[in-house]
């Protein structure tokens, strides 16, 4: 299922759980048509462009992967340090 985030500046997926022999993250929508499959190992994070087209990849053996997503839109410093004092 491809899809994007264009509603969010910044989305990241956090690999909680994947096969150590095949580190499958996560695949993306090159403008030319073709796929790019990044490596997810275990315990790390994938910070990318909400707008990029992804998908989860295809998994060649029955495996339950466990992810975090999350979508991040970063308020600029002068609206955040209003909130710090």
């Amino acid at each position: 299922y491809w899809h994007n985030h264009s509603d969010t500046n910044i989305a990241a997926v956090y690999y909680m759980r994947t096969l150590p022999f095949l580190k499958m993250g996560t695949s993306f929508k090159l403008k030319s048509g073709k796929d790019l499959l990044t490596r997810g190992s275990q315990n790390s994070l994938l910070i990318f462009q909400g707008n990029l087209f992804h998908s989860v990849p295809l998994y060649p053996i029955p495996f339950r992967r466990y992810t975090m997503a999350m979508n991040l839109n970063p308020l600029p410093f002068w609206h955040a340090s209003k909130y710090l004092n």
